[in-house]
């Protein structure tokens, strides 16, 4: 069976952590959970150097989970700075149900 070469250390730079997004959400579990710093804060620099209107509302929910407070914070901050629109028309304010996921960035943007 051939197995993946992985390197036996971790790189020394933030900048040579070469992953895409969703790999950083895995790493960064699984580095929370064996308690591997530098991975972490590697992984927390990918997901702020990614950071988009398109998935702000999942970093932010991973920062929540992990007790991340530094990502949570560049985050929410990131998303404080998008100027709010108003809810289409189609949308009524009792189908706010669809975002229940994460009530705290609701909670948040009000």
């Amino acid at each position: 069976m051939n197995l993946p070469s992985l390197p036996l250390s971790l790189p020394t730079s933030l900048a040579a952590l070469t992953i895409d997004l969703p790999t950083s959400f895995q790493l960064f579990e699984a580095a929370d959970r064996f308690g591997v710093e530098r991975l972490k804060k590697m992984c927390e620099h990918k997901m702020l150097t990614s950071l988009s209107l398109d998935n702000a509302a999942m970093i932010l929910y991973t920062a929540d989970v992990y007790h991340a407070a530094g990502l949570r914070q560049k985050c929410l901050g990131f998303i404080l700075q998008v100027p709010l629109r108003p809810l289409p028309p189609s949308l009524p304010l009792s189908d706010l149900h669809q975002f229940g996921e994460f009530p705290f960035f609701l909670n948040e943007r009000m």
